[in-house]
């Protein structure tokens, strides 16, 4: 294969990824690394660009003024499944296979979404800072154990969630749009219409992709429909909220806790209104970022950028 330059967006890639760097190495890639905090600005993508041939994206956007600038670019693997920073048609137009990575994030997603869930029940970061500050709080809070649980979004996280949820002995309802009803009576779920699981949920997870008629689910109409007090956690993508109407519902007590890995606006750096409710529980996008998914997700892009450059089909392909 002759010598190709790889961009690698996601983050502390040689560090985690190893197998996946040392693939791109020994078939001869020049490899230009993030190694920032965050993702590269437009005009550091177009900077670059012209030297491209591959890309494994992270956070970055690849819309069509940042694809045109990488006139020999050929390729774009996803670090992850939600592929919403990538512009399919530019994609396309310009001739750039695009693929993600599904599936290979699932677990790590779906125990982050009980770290968030249990964190917001049992309110620990704020017993954790009252605790250090001498304080010795006294309260009472809900089992999960008999909750009614929602998942909307049935997919490879929705069912890791589901998995792990039967030990907890909740009641467990889901919503999504294409149902995989084999993996819900395995998993002992409901299989319901939105409305309905909306109704019936102690406890919300979600776990959506980012399409237009996901955006903003999460809304002032959507959660006056709720129970008063439900706990809702968010892995998915932060504009499947309306930040401002839940922050508003935390506010008045009709949303209990937010749990969210995602949103609106990403970096946030403490914009959004929900930096601003006590009854959040909040991380800065992490979710799907454990060692295991990195090892299995660096293998595959890898292996997804150098398929395509070696002229074989590629796994997976969205464009």
């Amino acid at each position: 294969m002759q010598s190709h330059t790889i961009f690698i967006g996601a983050t502390r890639y040689a560090e985690y990824c190893a197998a996946g760097y040392q693939l791109l190495l020994s078939a001869g890639c020049r490899l230009i690394e993030n190694k920032k905090s965050g993702p590269y600005s437009e005009k550091e993508l177009i900077e670059i660009g012209g030297q491209l041939s591959g890309v494994i994206c992270g956070c970055e956007v690849w819309d069509e003024t940042t694809i045109s600038a990488a006139p020999n670019l050929k390729v774009i693997v996803k670090f992850g499944v939600g592929y919403d920073n990538i512009d399919l048609e530019a994609a396309k137009r310009h001739h750039v296979q695009v693929a993600n990575c599904p599936g290979l994030n699932a677990i790590s997603v779906a125990e982050h979404t009980f770290a968030l869930l249990f964190s917001c029940l049992r309110e620990i970061p704020m017993l954790d800072r009252s605790t250090r500050e001498g304080k010795w709080e006294r309260k009472v809070y809900p089992d999960l154990f008999h909750a009614n649980m929602g998942i909307l979004g049935f997919g490879a996280v929705g069912q890791a969630i589901a998995a792990r949820a039967q030990a907890f002995g909740v009641h467990l309802f889901a919503y999504d749009k294409f149902p995989d009803e084999k993996a819900a009576e395995r998993l002992g779920v409901r299989l319901c219409p939105l409305d309905e699981v909306l109704r019936v949920s102690d406890i919300l997870s979600v776990n959506l992709p980012a399409l237009p008629e996901t955006f903003h689910l999460i809304n002032e109409e959507h959660i006056a429909e709720m129970k008063d007090g439900v706990v809702i956690v968010n892995t998915a993508r932060g504009i499947l909220a309306d930040e401002q109407a839940v922050a508003a519902a935390l506010c008045n007590g009709k949303i209990g806790a937010y749990g969210s890995d995602v949103y609106e606006h990403e970096p946030m750096r403490g914009q959004s209104p929900l930096a601003s409710c006590w009854n959040t529980v909040l991380t800065p996008h992490l979710a799907g970022e454990s060692r295991n998914s990195y090892a299995r997700i660096g293998q595959a892009t890898a292996e997804g950028v150098l398929a395509v450059l070696s002229g074989t089909p590629l796994a997976h392909r969205l464009a």
